[in-house]
């Protein structure tokens, strides 16, 4: 696994690399200009609702439905913003939003259990935001050849995303939970022992259907929403597309993110496929390389608060547990 994040993460500086200078340097950064901190800032603060979205999606999906949903929205920020900035494994964000719902007093393995089951529901709404992207594009021209090959991974996705699940339930996660317990114990983690409890507690979310399908609502609601920075984005540039185009790029881009999920923060990955599907559209590749480093700069906004925070939650829990109790 490390070597395959390695050469990812190399095969997609060289690809960000490559695509930059093909485009022109100064030409990507005279687009970039033209939108300048105005489009910076819209395409930052038109991400925060689909951020608040999936906040309400995972606070569905946990035993803590009388804490604040606010907490939650907080913890997705810290989440999203450790996937940004500390990309070294695939799932650095999740475990940083594990251990900030720790620290905010739950146990580990209501914590554990809740980000598996909300990644779940994340991935299902993307599947769905996918196939709405796909009926665009047929529309748009039935012919295009990138149809087949977008269809084709929606078709392997579907059984995978609900094999996912299906393992969830079939007590294939033991490994997991020797693995959580070990790092627990590790760290000194509080509720280190509830860990071994991950599996009880994600066949108890699941039967709270009606809760885990608001979520799967919720998340494709946030993923349709956050198409609104992309189209802002483009707004700023001076190259305006229609609502439903910049949906259809925005379905696709996160369906290949996902797929190469090795590829930290998808480095390259992002801007080959702004490029690639833009053109569709008539994006040229430095318009399109633009509203890509738009986004990047993006989650380094929201990272450097969301980084913050998660170290305030740690110093907080640290305090805590030197502080002596009264008697």
């Amino acid at each position: 696994m490390k070597n395959a994040i390695f050469l990812g993460l190399v095969a997609g500086l060289a690809l960000a690399a490559g695509l930059l200078i093909n485009s022109g340097l100064a030409d990507v950064g005279h687009a970039i200009a033209v939108g300048g901190w105005p489009a910076l800032l819209a395409v930052t603060v038109l991400h925060l609702p689909s951020m608040v979205l999936c906040g309400l999606a995972w606070h569905q999906v946990s035993f803590a439905a009388g804490n604040p949903i606010g907490l939650f929205a907080a913890a997705r920020l810290v989440r999203d913003g450790a996937g940004s900035v500390i990309a070294v494994l695939p799932i650095s964000g999740e475990l940083a939003g594990m251990r900030a719902l720790v620290c905010c007093g739950f146990t580990a393995s209501d914590a554990i259990a809740s980000v598996v089951v909300d990644v779940t529901m994340e991935l299902l709404s993307q599947v769905a935001f996918s196939i709405i992207g796909v009926a665009l594009l047929y529309w748009q021209n039935p012919q295009d050849p990138i149809i087949k090959t977008a269809a084709l991974g929606i078709a392997v996705a579907v059984p995978a995303v609900f094999g996912f699940m299906k393992m969830q339930r079939s007590g294939l996660l033991s490994g997991l939970e020797q693995l959580s317990f070990k790092l627990a114990e590790a760290q000194q983690w509080p509720a280190a022992r509830g860990v071994s409890r991950i599996e009880a507690a994600i066949h108890g979310l699941y039967l709270r259907r009606r809760r885990v399908w608001r979520a799967f609502t919720l998340h494709l609601l946030a993923w349709i929403a956050g198409a609104a920075e992309a189209w802002a984005g483009l707004w700023f540039l001076g190259h305006p597309l229609a609502v439903w185009q910049v949906l259809a790029i925005e379905s696709l881009v996160y369906a290949i993110r996902t797929v190469v999920f090795f590829v930290p923060a998808a480095v390259g990955v992002q801007e080959g496929s702004y490029v690639m599907l833009g053109a569709i559209f008539g994006l040229g590749p430095q318009v399109a390389l633009a509203i890509s480093l738009l986004k990047r700069g993006r989650e380094l906004a929201l990272a450097v608060p969301a980084m913050l925070m998660w170290h305030l939650l740690e110093s907080r829990l640290m305090l805590r547990r030197r502080t002596p109790s009264p008697d």
